[in-house]
C-alpha cells in the first residue's frame, strides 16, 4: 500500500474518532489542522474577567491578580482612563534588556504610596499621539514595573471586550447596589475601591450623581438588551397562555371551522361507502356519551375519598362563630396600567429604598 494512501486512511480515522468522541465536527477539526480560523468576523474580541475588578472595588481585597494590578497601578499618564477603555486599548509587553535605557520608554517619577486616595494625578500637557506612541512603565507598586511596559493603542471601534465570568447584572431588577457598583467600575476611573464613593453614600446614589458620557450610556443600554428580549419573550408566553390552549394550538381555526371540517369528513365517508348506513359509526343516537370512562370513574373515586377524609376531620362543619368578615372581595383595578417588567422594577426600587 502506498504511503499516501496509508496517511489518508490514518487522517480519516483520526477525524472520525474526533467526531464521535468530542463535541466538535469534522469540518471544525479540519480547519484547526489546516490552520484556518473557526469563524469569520470583522470584529476583534478581548477577554475581560470583569468580576475580579468588581470584587476589588467592593471588597478592597489585597490578593489581586496581575490583570487587576495592571489597571490599579497603571502609569500616571493614564490616570483618567476608565476600565472599559483600558481593557479595549491597553497593550502590555515586556521590556527588552537592550531597550530599557532608550528614551521611548518613559518612567513615572511619581512616588507611589499605599494611600492612593491621597495622591493627585494629572495627564495635562500630554498629547493624544504621545499617549498612543510611547511606552510607559507601571507604578513602582506593581510587581512587574521593572520588566513590563504598557501603552494605549488608538481607539478601534471593531475591538469589543468579551465579558467572561458570568452575565452582567440587570439594570431594572435584582441587586441594584451590585449593578451600580459594576457600572461605576467599568466607566469611572479608579485605583482602589475607597475612592469610588464615600462611606456615607450608597452605590446607587454615587451612580446617579456620576456624569456618564453619551457613549457610556449607550453601552449600558446595550448591556440590557439581552434581558429586555428575555422579558419580552416571557410576557408574550404569558399572553399566549391566557388565550387558551385551543386558540394557542390552532389560532387560525375557530369553532365554526372545526364543525365544517367534521361535516365535510362525514359527507366524504358517506359518499365513499366507508361504513354501512346502519352501523354504529353513523348511528350517533345509540352511543351513550354520558357514561363515564374508566379513567373518569377512578378520578371520581379519588375525589370522593378525599372529600370523606376532610368531612370526617370536621373541616366542612359550619363555623361556630359564624362566617368571618374578610372585607370586600371585589377585584381592584390598578390606577396605573403598565407591563410586568415595569411593575417588577417599581417593586425592586421600593425594596431597595426600605432596606437602607
Amino acid at each position: 500500500m502506498k504511503r499516501n494512501e496509508t496517511a489518508r486512511k490514518l487522517f480519516t480515522k483520526v477525524v472520525n474518532a474526533l467526531t464521535a468522541k468530542m463535541e466538535i465536527g469534522a469540518p471544525m477539526a479540519c480547519l484547526f489542522l489546516l490552520g484556518n480560523p473557526d469563524h469569520y468576523t470583522d470584529h476583534k474580541f478581548k477577554t475581560f474577567y470583569w468580576k475580579s475588578y468588581v470584587r476589588q472595588v467592593m471588597q478592597a481585597s489585597l490578593n489581586n491578580t496581575d490583570i487587576v494590578q495592571d489597571y490599579m497601578y497603571r502609569p500616571t499618564i493614564y490616570h483618567g482612563v476608565n476600565l472599559y477603555d483600558w481593557i479595549r486599548r491597553s497593550d502590555k509587553s515586556t521590556i527588552a534588556s537592550h531597550k530599557k535605557k532608550k528614551k521611548n520608554v518613559s518612567r513615572d517619577k511619581n512616588v507611589f504610596h499605599d494611600q492612593l486616595e491621597n495622591e493627585e494625578f494629572s495627564d495635562a500637557g500630554t498629547s493624544e499621539d504621545e499617549m498612543h506612541q510611547n511606552q510607559y512603565i507601571f507604578l513602582p507598586a506593581h510587581p512587574q514595573s521593572e520588566t513590563h511596559q504598557v501603552r494605549m493603542k488608538s481607539d478601534d471601534p471593531f475591538l469589543v471586550p468579551d465579558f467572561v465570568g458570568g452575565a452582567l447584572p440587570h439594570s431594572d431588577h435584582g441587586d441594584r447596589e451590585y449593578y451600580c457598583a459594576t457600572m461605576l467600575t467599568l466607566f469611572k476611573p479608579w485605583r482602589n475601591g475607597k475612592e469610588m464613593r464615600s462611606e456615607q453614600d450608597s452605590w446607587d446614589k454615587t451612580f446617579i450623581n456620576h456624569k456618564f458620557t453619551p457613549r457610556q450610556i449607550e453601552i449600558m443600554n446595550y448591556f440590557n438588551v439581552r434581558y429586555e428580549c428575555l422579558d419580552a419573550q416571557d410576557d408574550y408566553s404569558a399572553q399566549r397562555n391566557q388565550e387558551g390552549d385551543r386558540e394557542q394550538a390552532q389560532h387560525w381555526a375557530s369553532y365554526g371551522h372545526w364543525d365544517a371540517l367534521d361535516d365535510n369528513y362525514e359527507d366524504e365517508l358517506a359518499d365513499n361507502n366507508a361504513f354501512p348506513p346502519n352501523s354504529v359509526q353513523n348511528d350517533h343516537d345509540n352511543i351513550d356519551y354520558e357514561q363515564p370512562s374508566h379513567q373518569c370513574r377512578v378520578r371520581n373515586e379519588k375525589m370522593q375519598t378525599a372529600e370523606n377524609v376532610v368531612r370526617m376531620a370536621g373541616w366542612l362543619d359550619k363555623c361556630v362563630d359564624g362566617t368571618p368578615d374578610v372585607g370586600n372581595l371585589e377585584s381592584v383595578e390598578p390606577e396605573v396600567d403598565q407591563p410586568p417588567k415595569s411593575w417588577k422594577a417599581a417593586v425592586q426600587a421600593k425594596k431597595t429604598r426600605n432596606n437602607r
